[in-house]
């Protein structure tokens, strides 16, 4: 899968879950100041991208430190399920 087809779905998962416009989503912005998203969001949104994708994120990359945005969390899912 192309990094910007994961993209657009990692945007349209967040906008659902998140009730963001996805067209009004900066991908480079903290997803804790910008979007209010807590640990426990994170959880539930990683959760839901796994299912998704079919596919397991790795312990190190978990938490707010590692997928703080979702350019972060775009090329994670990228690193498993990319071309």
């Amino acid at each position: 899968m192309k990094r910007e087809e994961i993209e657009k779905i990692v945007k349209e998962c967040f906008s659902d879950k998140f009730k963001c416009p996805a067209a009004e989503l900066d991908i480079n912005l903290l997803l804790r100041d910008h979007y209010n998203v807590d640990s426990y969001g994170l959880i539930e949104f990683v959760i839901e991208l796994e299912e998704r994708f079919d596919f397991t994120f790795e312990d190190e990359d978990l938490g707010m430190s590692k997928l703080d945005t979702l350019r972060s969390i775009t090329e994670t899912v990228y690193k498993s399920c990319g071309e």
